[in-house]
């Protein structure tokens, strides 16, 4: 079957797939996707997760540069000022 799946479904298949005691070829037959469907949406799912954690661990970094570049400017216009 060729269904397009909205990201939400996609999550609720994963999400039934991860369950303990279900198989995923069982959970692939109700929805009729085949597993290296399901497999390569875990993948997909997985990747993004750990993109997430990489930018909000890049975050504070890039706060922090952008705070001491305002402070410095503020430095020199105060610098100027005397």
């Amino acid at each position: 079957m060729n269904q397009h799946y909205s990201p939400e479904e996609k999550v609720k298949i994963l999400e039934e797939g991860e369950k303990a005691g279900v198989s995923v070829a069982e959970v692939c037959r109700r929805y009729q996707i085949p597993t290296t469907t399901y497999f390569t949406w875990r993948k997909e799912a997985r990747e993004a997760i750990k993109a997430h954690f990489k930018e909000e661990e890049a975050e504070p970094k890039v706060r922090k540069e952008s705070s001491m570049k305002k402070e410095k400017i503020i430095q020199r216009k105060n610098h100027q000022k005397v």
